[in-house]
């Protein structure tokens, strides 16, 4: 495989990658269609294509490497990781990291899992659910 084929793949891959993180977390269409088309921009590519729904991205760049699907399988809610992704674009933009090492941390942060314990999200839920009884509905008891 040539290496422009190669550095297709890893736009796509990154670019993907990047997508599906930001859709699997909450972010909205807009914001990871400009994403993924920066992140194509900065990496060089002539053209890039992209179609992005809530279940799935079909992207393809350069008319060369063909296009290639990323399904959202995944629902969650978690802004930091959207955070992460736009820094970690904004990086690569400033050329601060290379493409293969915004990959890799991508990659690094799709298998990460920041939750906190079920049992601090049962307190947490409690402190703050509690007060809102007292205060919205006068309900001291149920406090």
């Amino acid at each position: 495989m040539s290496s422009q084929k190669k550095r297709d793949q890893l736009i796509l891959h990154t670019a993907l990658t990047a997508g599906r993180i930001m859709i699997e977390n909450g972010s909205e269409i807009e914001r990871v269609e400009d994403t993924m088309t920066r992140i194509a921009h900065n990496a060089g590519a002539q053209t890039s294509q992209l179609f992005v729904m809530i279940t799935g991205i079909l992207m393809a760049i350069n008319g060369e490497v063909g296009a290639q699907i990323e399904p959202v399988k995944r629902r969650t809610f978690d802004l930091e990781k959207i955070a992460v992704v736009n820094d970690l674009s904004r990086q690569y933009a400033d050329h601060k990291i290379n493409l293969r090492q915004f990959a890799d941390r991508l990659d690094h942060l799709d298998s990460v899992s920041r939750y906190f314990p079920f049992w601090l999200q049962l307190v947490a839920a409690a402190l703050v659910s509690g007060p809102l009884e007292v205060v919205f509905r006068h309900n001291l008891p149920d406090f």
